[in-house]
């Protein structure tokens, strides 16, 4: 009797052991699992096939619209909805977080009472006990205005709750500014796409300002190059930020000079007889100013005077203008005389309706009838407070030192904490009720006049969590005062019945949409209201606590903000755009500064304070001024943070004095005077002469020369594209028409080439296309030891050069790097096993397992985009497990998950090209233009990015590569024939310096 296997039963077995590895490949093995299949499967969930989910961020207050990807119940990416008016299908590297919150492994699994595990009875039984005590104070931060926030209102007047509101960046001088000048107590929205001149003062719109997302996409449409024409931005601040960076012109501004100097613009702009101030305004204006005048404003800025009259001129010359003020280095105690001086500025211009609309509440900013934070503790000091229930606030962390929050803290009876994650704050709760994370919510917000935007839930909670809305609903009821909802979900519906009515929509369409916005918001609201008493408000100079000679600037991070993203994996290993570092803190020091008090480059050095000390370490740069030490907050995190933000130093907040802006009481950022001194020299490692305590990813601080970021005048591509100049010619090495009969013959690509386009004219350096590609593509985070040794996963990097290595002034310049996928690629033909070869539609493809690690590949690629896998970071047995669970969830099964030795690259997001491509073949159509968007184009707020078939002669990236006289090739001397094609950054000729 034979006992083989015919070839039947051969085929399922081997057709198993197929599946089985490519599922293996993509999560690790489980002990146990179980296969259920769906009896009645949902309607919308097919398997294999995505679903989109239309959603608000909620990870800020600026209401970005959102799409979630969902594949068999699991959130896999964020991308932008283009429909949503105010983030135009941009999303930032913290929305993305969104996915990491999710899926952390350090989150909440359950409620805790006493620090220990209960069920959800237990602890509201526990918590309604507390409650019903009296003596309760409600703490939160700054909810974005929609049902929750109302439903905090609603339930702290029930059981007779105070509530308190904290963060440490805080907008109420704006709005306090607002209602004075333009009538209106809200936070303007400033208009960027409608400006032809931008003069922003220490307002870093495009990282931390109000709506980097939303001010990305505006300031790219108006400063992105077209037809000849950009807006000019010129940007004061005493260091050299992301937005300084993009400026056009950037000018370091001494600390505390910012009103002196828009007081000195706005007299002038009065005294060549403005429009927008006229009659009694004009007259209650100038009294206000006093002896404001370009001359004093240059002796206390530092900046010449000729160089300020060139800003008032030009403000008016090249308008519509704009100004913005805001930031750290306005956080002082004169905030709101100088967010005052700056609206005035736009009223006398007459940019207010056209590049400054109050028809906007952003977020609140300045609450009636609650408590400061300083307010609260000083009830829990005098025993009035004996519960507190806190959301979304971490005054443990970020109060400043003067406080003393935590001591006081501990003095409250109970502490509930109601957050998803873990922070010092809820570190002290006796009772933890864990909130969902905002993709497993409904939530709402309300944003500009118009836009009412929803949050949807696109996933299934993972734990054994609650909805903060449900939590406070069945609070209410166990403490005997129910409110008139059965659960959140009701509540939202029933706010949005009367914004539905208005519009004609149903609740069906508004949730599919991602809300209802029936009128446009860029249509600005005129504000013809006379200008209020500005005599109750008198012009001020900024105030300095301490005695030191340094001025001590504390900025919001770009990743980390202030703090709150600190345990997000992408916000720490993503570089800051400017310094390039990476897990880390640091202090900027000027070399002549730092020369001066012995300090080195990453040497640990003490910034000493009248409020404390602090330990981090020198990070040497020419963008900040002498007299000024810049440093980030967001770390300095202790282990109850969690796994990523724990461990580094620097936590700023200890440091800072406890000042406040006199007229809001708003937290002052930029008010210490400090000492810096060295502590030791930096630790190297003896190999590798790598600091792994300041890790960077920079190499050179310039291009040497080799046109890595090409830069073009404005004045000379406007000529060009007039044809009144030649267009410069790029050097060749060799031919660029490969020989037919020789080895290695030209590419056929019978139907798709596939390319991509960059704007570095319109790419701001942010970065969220570098998350976007983590998310996509299951790359690994490897950590600060890793990063510090050169290896870091990240397909895509954005390489940063400065024009000149020994002044910052001259100007930055930011390089999006990733494969280029080139015609004639030098990689494929060294790779002994072609693991690496040219696909039939133009990529640089890559088989995974054939690869065997030579790394000959990476060696003679000429921009160094591949990356060498030293580790298993996909194997959960090895010590580098880059997805301890649950993050194995987040994991994309279109992606497979690369093994130790294994070289890995970008690949253009093939497996979406494969999912549009197999689809259209399937009806014998072809890919349109436009319909493979790959994720670091989807995610990118200022849209400079473009992907498309250069086959196609209507594409827009074929026509971009072919017609745009900015176009160039990286290191195109080569003879690699790119498929990537960059556009050189246009800027406008310096006139102020």
């Amino acid at each position: 009797m034979s006992m083989g296997v015919d070839r039947r039963d051969f085929i399922k077995i081997a057709g198993a052991g197929v599946a089985s590895g490519a599922l293996a490949s993509c999560s690790p093995p489980r002990t146990e699992e179980k296969i259920i299949p769906h009896v009645i499967p949902p309607v919308e969930q097919i398997p294999g096939q995505e679903v989109w989910y239309n959603s608000t961020c909620n990870e800020c207050g600026a209401g970005c619209g959102i799409s979630v990807r969902n594949r068999e119940g699991r959130a896999l990416r964020i991308a932008g909805n283009p429909k949503h008016p105010v983030s135009k299908g941009g999303v930032c590297v913290q929305g993305h977080s969104t996915l990491q919150a999710t899926y952390h492994p350090d989150r909440y699994r359950g409620p805790l009472v006493d620090r220990k595990q209960a069920d959800w009875t237990m602890a509201l039984q526990e918590a309604g006990a507390a409650c019903s005590a009296g003596k309760v104070a409600i703490l939160t931060g700054n909810l974005a205005t929609g049902t929750l926030d109302e439903l905090f209102d609603e339930f702290a007047q029930a059981i007779g709750a105070v509530r308190a509101v904290w963060e440490p960046i805080q907008y109420a001088p704006l709005a306090a500014a607002s209602e004075i000048v333009l009538g209106a107590k809200v936070l303007p929205n400033y208009l960027f796409k409608n400006a032809g001149y931008i003069l922003s003062v220490g307002a870093d719109f495009l990282e931390t300002w109000l709506n980097p997302v939303a001010n990305q996409h505006g300031y790219s449409q108006s400063h992105g190059y077209k037809d000849g024409k950009m807006a000019k931005l010129v940007h004061l601040e005493p260091r050299l930020g992301l937005t300084a960076a993009n400026a056009d012109e950037w000018l370091p501004t001494k600390p505390g000079s910012e009103f002196d100097v828009l007081a000195g613009v706005l007299r002038a702009l009065i005294d060549a007889g403005a429009p927008g101030i006229q009659g009694a305004d004009k007259e209650q204006t100038l009294l206000w100013l006093g002896d404001a005048s370009l001359a004093k404003a240059s002796q206390a800025s530092g900046i010449a005077e000729s160089a300020l009259r060139t800003i008032v001129n030009e403000l008016v010359d090249l308008g519509p203008g704009l100004v913005v003020a805001g930031g750290a280095a306005t956080q002082g105690t004169n905030a709101t005389q100088v967010h005052m001086a700056a609206l005035l500025i736009n009223k006398a211009i007459g940019s207010v309706g056209i590049t400054v609309d109050v028809g906007v509440q952003a977020y609140r900013t300045h609450r009636e009838n609650v408590l400061s934070l300083r307010q609260l503790l000083d009830k829990i000091d005098a025993g009035e407070i004996e519960t507190l229930l806190v959301y979304r606030s971490n005054p443990a962390y970020d109060a400043t030192g003067a406080l003393k929050a935590v001591e006081r803290l501990r003095k409250v009876k109970h502490l509930i904490a109601l957050d998803a994650l873990p922070n010092e704050t809820t570190a002290l709760a006796t009772l933890v009720l864990p909130d969902h994370t905002p993709l497993e919510s409904w939530g709402d917000h309300r944003s500009f006049a118009g836009v009412d935007s929803l949050q949807q839930p696109a996933m299934n909670p993972l734990f054994q969590t609650k909805a903060v809305g449900d939590t406070l609903i069945e609070l209410a009821t166990a403490v005997g005062s129910p409110l008139k909802y059965p659960n959140f979900l009701v509540a939202i519906q029933q706010k949005w019945s009367g914004i539905l009515s208005k519009t004609g929509q149903t609740w069906k369409n508004a949730v599919q949409y991602g809300g209802s916005w029936a009128a446009e918001p860029d249509s600005p609201k005129m504000a013809t209201l006379p200008v209020g008493q500005l005599g109750n408000v008198p012009a001020s100079a900024a105030e300095f606590e301490g005695n030191g000679d340094l001025t001590l600037v504390a900025y919001p991070h770009i990743h980390r903000y202030d703090g709150r993203f600190a345990n997000r994996g992408w916000c720490q290993e993503i570089p800051d755009p400017i310094m390039c570092a990476t897990w880390s803190h640091w202090v900027e020091v000027h070399p002549t500064t730092a020369a001066k008090l012995g300090i080195k480059h990453k040497d640990a050095v003490s910034i000493e304070t009248s409020a404390g000390r602090l330990e981090t370490f020198a990070y040497i740069t020419t963008g900040v001024l002498p007299e000024v030490i810049a440093t980030p907050l967001g770390q300095g995190h202790g282990a109850e943070i969690g796994r990523f933000g724990a461990g580094i130093e620097g936590n700023v907040y200890t440091i800072l004095p406890e000042m406040q802006d006199k007229t809001t009481g708003a937290n002052v950022l930029a008010g210490a005077k400090a000492k810096l001194s060295l502590s030791q020299a930096a630790k190297l490692d003896w190999m590798t002469g790598t600091s792994l305590d300041l890790v960077t990813t920079d190499g050179r601080r310039t291009d040497l020369g080799r046109g890595i970021g090409q830069v073009v005048a404005l004045n000379k591509i406007a000529k060009i594209d007039a044809g009144a100049e030649p267009r410069e010619k790029v050097p060749h090495h060799g031919t660029h028409v490969i020989n037919p009969d020789g080895n290695y013959p030209p590419h056929d690509y019978p139907e798709y080439r596939w390319g991509m386009s960059i704007d570095l004219s319109s790419c701001t350096g942010c970065g969220a296309c570098v998350a976007a590609c983590y998310s996509e593509n299951n790359i690994p985070l490897v950590g600060k030891e890793q990063v510090a040794i050169g290896r870091e996963m990240s397909w895509l990097r954005i390489e940063r050069y400065f024009d000149s290595a020994d002044d910052a002034r001259k100007g930055v310049q930011f390089v999006p790097m990733l494969c280029q996928h080139c015609g004639n690629a030098p990689c494929e033909p060294v790779c002994p096993v072609f693991a690496t070869y040219h696909t039939v539609e133009g990529l640089n493809g890559m088989v995974y397992n054939r690869c065997v690690g030579t790394r000959y590949c990476g060696n003679n690629c000429s921009y160094k985009v591949r990356r060498y896998n030293y580790y298993g970071w996909g194997d959960p047995h090895q010590e580098q497990y880059a997805w301890p669970e649950p993050m194995t969830l987040m994991l994309n099964p279109d992606v497979s998950v690369r093994s130790g030795g294994v070289m890995e690259k970008c690949t253009f997001c093939v497996q979406i090209i494969r999912d549009k491509t197999e689809s259209a073949r399937m009806t014998g159509a072809r890919v349109g233009d436009g319909e493979v968007q790959t994720a670091c184009q989807a995610s990118c707020p200022s849209q400079s990015i473009v992907f498309g078939n250069l086959n196609d002669p209507e594409s827009k990236v074929a026509k971009l590569a072919k017609q745009s006289n900015r176009s160039y090739k990286i290191l195109e001397v080569l003879n690699t024939q790119p498929a990537v094609t960059y556009h050189k950054r246009v800027r406008h000729t310096k006139t102020t310096v």
